[in-house]
């Protein structure tokens, strides 16, 4: 095992330790690539712990030791509800489980109802009920997001469509995963393991789909010149999260530096999720445009048309009816 790998688990597991001191807390969880032996020189922390009840001052975005950390809260009396449907034949709880703590490492566990969670969720996680349900939901999201696609289109706003189109294409990429009976991509490395996920199941088309949708074209431009002008402001709008926890965690473990060779991925990351925080009625008027024209460029939406926006969706909704 290399070295960085080794020191990557030594701090999880230290930082579990950590966790598990806290007041009200019955279980703590290692999850995400770290459990699953996947990680990368990168990779964050998806950690869950068990609790009494929702600890409002525990943030879900976190930075420990330059890393980014992500921790789940797992509510006893939730849980508990959760695994006795599942007794029952009932596996819903299994498909609205974060996906983070699928084959998670349990570092502390008194109760024993984390050991149950775990057992529960790998057994099912891929079971032909759990897939379907998942499948399920995110076709419907899907078929949502083009209606309001659709809709801001009629509406004047081609920027917002696209805004709303990609996060309509986030969820085929989800859906497509589950279809497929892989686990969904880490986020920070959207772009090439959905390359290698289309590759390997000959989908080239929906690949290339996915870039045309980001405007992954732009992307030198946008790291190069847009985003030093807009780097701040972005990262600013990312408070409006969890404040400073979740713009920290933003500018550590979203690459915000660009320098991780992950460039097409990390500008997926920020053009998702960037246009939903609170601007995406901005985005069309003239006034906002003139005043946030780096911001635009950055996000791949200065130079957007309804046309361009339409044969986009059009594609969008072919790929999606043929499934």
């Amino acid at each position: 095992m290399t070295g960085w790998s080794t020191e990557l688990e030594r701090w999880a597991v230290g930082y579990a330790d950590r966790l598990r001191s806290g007041s009200g807390r019955d279980g703590v969880a290692i999850g995400g690539s770290i459990a699953r032996a996947e990680q990368w020189p990168h990779s964050d922390l998806e950690i869950a712990i068990l609790v009494d009840r929702r600890d409002p001052a525990i943030t879900h975005f976190n930075v420990d030791s330059g890393r980014g950390v992500e921790i789940f809260q797992l509510e006893r009396t939730q849980l508990e509800g959760d695994l006795a449907r599942i007794d029952a034949g009932t596996l819903d709880a299994v498909a609205a489980w974060p996906i983070q703590l699928w084959r998670c490492h349990i570092t502390h566990d008194p109760t024993g109802l984390l050991l149950r969670f775990a057992t529960e969720f790998d057994r099912h996680l891929f079971s032909h009920q759990v897939t379907e349900l998942k499948t399920r939901a995110h076709r419907s999201k899907v078929t949502s997001l083009i209606s309001d696609t659709e809709k801001r289109l009629a509406n004047g706003q081609p920027r917002a469509a696209l805004a709303t189109l990609r996060n309509a294409m986030n969820e085929c990429i989800l859906l497509l995963h589950w279809d497929l009976g892989e686990l969904p991509r880490s986020q920070n490395r959207t772009a090439s393991r959905l390359l290698d996920l289309t590759e390997r199941h000959g989908r080239q088309d929906f690949y290339q789909l996915f870039r045309d949708v980001y405007g992954l074209d732009s992307a030198r431009h946008a790291i190069g010149a847009a985003w030093p002008a807009c780097k701040q402001q972005v990262l600013a709008l990312t408070e409006r999260w969890e404040g400073r926890a979740s713009r920290d965690f933003f500018t550590v473990a979203v690459d915000s530096d660009f320098t991780w060779g992950e460039d097409d991925s990390i500008l997926c990351v920020y053009r998702l999720y960037v246009p939903q925080l609170g601007i995406l009625d901005s985005l069309d008027r003239p006034a906002y445009a003139a005043e946030n024209r780096s911001m635009l460029e950055f996000l791949g939406l200065d130079e957007t048309n309804a046309g361009h926006v339409g044969d986009l969706l059009t594609r969008l909704g072919a790929a999606h009816s043929q499934r």
